[in-house]
């Protein structure tokens, strides 16, 4: 039988990135150091899962609004850009002065497959 977790409280765990871009052309600013933020739960069903994904979203979107000064655009990723083993992406992008999207944050809906993969499964008790 596979390992059965307790559903944990939703965390967020905040992660320091640094990225030196070479190209002065790059989308990104030339050597810039930003904070990644990033949570993980389990859910009882699809739906709550789903409201939880969506939910996020919304998070990151006011946080950019409101807070950043920041318009953005929601939107969901195409199969070929979605998170690997995602059965979506959403996604919320900034637009830049050049016309390009940028890519302001994401929220994933996992699915089941890494619960399959790592054989674990969801408990009420």
């Amino acid at each position: 039988m596979g390992q059965v977790l307790p559903r944990p409280p939703p965390q967020a765990q905040p992660v320091r990135k640094r990225r030196a871009v070479g190209d002065a052309h790059a989308p990104l600013p030339q050597d810039v150091e930003f904070l990644w933020q990033e949570g993980h739960t389990a859910h009882a069903t699809k739906e709550c899962a789903m409201a939880t994904t969506v939910g996020m979203l919304a998070v990151y979107e006011r946080v950019l609004r409101d807070v950043m000064a920041v318009p953005v655009v929601k939107g969901v990723k195409s199969p070929s850009e979605r998170f690997a083993g995602a059965d979506e992406t959403y996604t919320v992008e900034a637009l830049m002065q050049n016309g390009w999207a940028l890519q302001a944050g994401t929220s994933h809906f996992l699915g089941q497959g890494f619960a399959k993969a790592f054989n674990v499964s969801f408990s009420n008790a």
